[in-house]
């Protein structure tokens, strides 16, 4: 059977709608299926929330489907979603379902002028808005190269602007350590994308 990861509401979601996803994965795993629930999966313990980010990317690459089930107030979503869509771009294969019926043309799959630029360049430039959607699926996007190791200074537009929370974890957070230097690519990075090389030659 497939490794599900799910996309969804996280963070303040509403108790009616994380029921109703509950009993979704249950039907799933039911059915068989090994699934990854970030809000039960995924340790939400982290300070600054890096963490987070690298287990969430980490278990999409290891999923055989990904099903989004979509609230446009969920702004890890937009991110996780960008994850998704670079490595699809990269040659990962991952069914991507809409549980909830959303239209995906709200969403540029299609997103390769995007990607070429960022991996044929040294820096990745980004600004980052923490409450806009297409800024943190972008954001999602960078992260993904980042965790597959590519090497590339991410470089924020509105410096000045992206401050920490330390009190909290936040995508500020994230893109903070990102712009100041922190690596965040896995061990078997170089393994992960030669595999996928061999597989397209």
């Amino acid at each position: 059977m497939s490794k599900v990861f799910i996309i969804c509401p996280v963070r303040n979601a509403d108790l009616a709608i994380q029921e109703e996803i509950q009993r979704y994965i249950e039907r799933l795993e039911e059915a068989g299926h090994h699934v990854h629930w970030p809000l039960r999966d995924t340790n939400q313990n982290d300070l600054h929330g890096i963490r987070i980010c690298m287990d969430n990317c980490d278990a999409i690459i290891a999923a055989d489907e990904v099903h989004i089930w979509y609230d446009p107030t969920s702004m890890g979503s937009h991110f996780d979603i960008g994850m998704v869509n670079a490595l699809r771009l990269l040659g990962f294969k991952k069914t991507v379902l809409w549980v909830n019926n959303f239209p995906r043309a709200y969403l540029p799959w299609n997103y390769k002028p995007f990607l070429t630029v960022r991996t044929r360049t040294d820096e990745l430039r980004y600004c980052f808005e923490p409450t806009g959607p297409w800024s943190l699926f972008e954001g999602g996007m960078l992260f993904a190269l980042l965790r597959l190791g590519f090497k590339r200074k991410l470089v924020l537009l509105n410096d000045s602007d992206v401050q920490p929370t330390p009190e909290k974890k936040s995508f500020a957070n994230v893109f903070r350590a990102l712009a100041d230097g922190r690596d965040i690519a896995r061990e078997d990075a170089a393994e992960i994308l030669s595999t996928l090389i061999t597989r397209e030659e």
